[in-house]
This record gives structure tokens, sequence and C-alpha cells, in this order.
């Protein structure tokens, strides 16, 4: 529950109470806002020859635009050799909110090691109640799989 108004009010604290209420269990070592790549050209062609409909957002691919804090990372073991550490990390990124539905993406992008890992996409709605904000998870999909 938020009590400003969504639209006054940056990504960052929405951000921070996202992961204060859906994302307490996680270890979240970075957290940030990012945005959708557009389609190619070579995507929309593709899709409009295969499904007769014109690709507008593909929902998947995405770049770090912005890193609100980041937290230091754990070493493993002081002893352990360099060539067997590995990057470890759980990112939480958020993008914009579309006004005209509510609605906003958070990624949760988790690396535990090479080649080992997930990016999964939550589409959150913002719904407002006798002028209190309440956010609902409407849709978590596996988007990559390290």
């Amino acid at each position: 529950m938020l009590s400003t108004s969504i639209e006054n009010q940056s990504l960052k604290p929405l951000l921070l109470a996202i992961k204060d209420r859906f994302f307490r269990d996680h270890e979240i070592t970075m957290i940030g806002k990012f945005e959708w790549l557009e389609v190619s050209e070579r995507q929309a062609k593709r899709y409009l020859q295969k499904t007769g409909k014109k690709l507008q957002n593909q929902f998947r691919k995405f770049k770090i635009i912005e890193d609100f804090t980041e937290v230091n990372q754990s070493e493993d073991s002081p002893n352990q050799s360099k060539k067997f550490q590995h990057t470890r990390f759980y990112r939480l990124l958020i993008s914009d909110i579309n006004y005209d539905e509510m609605t906003f993406y958070v990624l949760g992008d988790h690396c535990v090691g090479p080649l080992l890992g997930e990016i999964i996409r939550y589409k959150f709605k913002i719904s407002i109640l006798s002028g209190q904000n309440f956010i609902e998870l409407i849709e978590e999909t596996m988007i990559a799989i390290r």
C-alpha cells in the first residue's frame, strides 16, 4: 500500500515498496530502472509474415538505464582461487509506469554462477481505493534462462 500519489513520486520509492512487500526473501544486490528495447525491423517483418499481425512490443529484451543503489556482493571465501569465483547477483529493475492502464513491470534478474540463472518478468497493477494506492501482482513470467 502506498499513501502518496503515484504520478508525483519517482520510481525508486515504488521499487523499494515492491521489494519490501514481494521480494523479502531475496538477497537483492542492485535495484534500478530498465527500458524495453525496441522491436527491430527484422523482428517486425518476420512476425507480420508469420501471424499477419503487427508486433509492437517484445517485452523480453531490455537495457538497464539507471542504477538506484548497489549493495556490495559478498565474497564466498577469501582463500578461494579467482578462477573458481563466479559473479552472483539478484537485480531488481523497474520500468516506467503505463498511466493509461496503471501498470508497470519489474524484472528479477538472478545469476547464481556461470550460465546459471533466470530472468523473471512481473507485471503489477496499481489500484486506487478510498484514496489509497494498492499494488497487486497480476502476471509472472520467466523470460530467460541462463
